[in-house]
């Protein structure tokens, strides 16, 4: 059985968290006006926050660098409008990466990709409470502890991301920011 998505209010920040004004969003650098904006909002944590107007490759990543070991949750912050369209099949990720300084040739270090397919009821329960929620993902982020290659210690980043390419126009979706909240 498939666990789902836990729901709940934002009250505090989180130690490692990143920004969604930070983050690579597909398009953004367009026309802001046409596809994504950035606007000032009092109930963001950073004062700033990134509204999706509309695009049809949606992609929304950042890269949490050198991660100490153990076990995570991954937790976006978002709203979702109660006229949000297309937001049916996006799909959130959490990747991690294992990384050495000078890797030897043919060096294939830890990887371990998690994945969420959304579906339209969660985005319609989102949009009825039309607020800022914490979405934590259905799967826990297991950093395992460094090791030494050679001379070198490894160390693990986390590539978190939401994206949907199917070309299905999609909008009302406003994200504050996305931690990884020790588990």
């Amino acid at each position: 059985m498939t666990r789902g998505p836990t729901i709940g209010l934002c009250f505090n920040p989180w130690p490692r968290k990143s920004l969604a004004k930070d983050a690579v969003i597909a398009w953004a650098d367009a026309d802001e006006s046409l596809y994504w904006k950035t606007e000032e909002n009092k109930e963001s944590y950073t004062g700033k926050i990134v509204t999706l107007c509309q695009v049809c490759f949606f992609e929304v990543k950042t890269t949490f660098n050198a991660v100490s070991p153990g076990t995570y949750d991954v937790v976006w912050r978002l709203k979702v409008h109660p006229e949000h369209e297309g937001l049916t099949n996006l799909k959130f990720t959490a990747e991690v990466i294992e990384q050495v300084k000078k890797a030897p040739s043919g060096f294939k270090g830890y990887n371990k990709l998690e994945t969420y397919d959304t579906n339209e009821d969660l985005f319609k329960y989102l949009a009825s409470k039309y607020r800022w929620v914490d979405l934590a993902l259905p799967f826990k982020v297991t950093i395992p502890e460094e090791r030494m290659i050679g001379d070198e210690s490894t160390w693990y980043d986390v590539e978190v991301k939401i994206f949907d390419h199917s070309g299905n126009w999609k909008k009302g979706l406003s994200l504050d920011n996305v931690c990884l909240r020790p588990y």
